[in-house]
């Protein structure tokens, strides 16, 4: 789909940046997402951050232990344009996030 995400680097601390199918591109701060769940725990470790990989049948990245994070969330993060605003978690919004 057009959220899917096409290409994804690694910048600094806990930016990467993502290239969407659709041509849209920006750089995400993973950050908000570390500590949400325990899985994304593991991310609080730099070395092991950049340890990312893209899954093209998702569509999304993902780390070997399984945490990935949606690609229409990471879409959401880089245009401000989603199409399931109830399906984003709440901590997206309080990270500043706007619709």
């Amino acid at each position: 789909m057009y959220y899917d995400v096409k290409n994804a680097k690694y910048i600094e601390e806990y930016k990467i940046h993502f290239e969407f199918e659709d041509g849209n591109a920006g750089v995400v701060d993973i950050s908000i997402f570390i500590g949400k769940g325990q899985l994304s725990k593991s991310l609080k470790n730099p070395e092991y951050f950049k340890t990312f990989s893209l899954n093209p049948d998702l569509g999304t990245i993902f780390w070997e232990n399984g945490y990935d994070i949606a690609p229409e969330t990471l879409y959401f993060l880089v245009t401000g344009k989603h199409n399931f605003k109830s399906g984003l978690p709440d901590y997206i919004f309080e990270s500043g996030a706007k619709l």
